[in-house]
């Protein structure tokens, strides 16, 4: 685990996406929003939940801090294990972002 994740999973999804030449920040603050795990580009938020994120409290505290976001112009990409399971490989070379 590199220093600022908080997960293996987070470290290496970090790692694939700077291999693939994306620009990532780990644990970013954003005001009035909090840490987000990962930061693309600047503009394109990483989610990658836990097992808690199935939780139904848990969901609508993660929908209201979603909504925040994009208030505040970033995109959300929130991943958690049911959507993980049978997944080889993080999508990384498929992001391009434009200026």
């Amino acid at each position: 685990m590199d220093r600022g994740a908080e997960s293996l999973l987070e470290t290496l999804a970090r790692t694939y996406f700077r291999h693939a030449g994306i620009r990532v920040e780990t644990q970013v603050h954003i005001d009035g929003v909090g840490h987000v795990d990962l930061l693309l580009e600047g503009r394109l938020i990483v989610e990658l939940d836990g097992r808690h994120h199935g939780e139904w409290a848990q969901v609508k505290k993660d929908q209201r801090r979603n909504n925040r976001s994009v208030v505040r112009g970033y995109a959300v990409l929130r991943s958690c294990p049911a959507l993980r399971r049978g997944t080889r490989r993080l999508p990384g070379r498929q992001l391009r972002f434009s200026s």
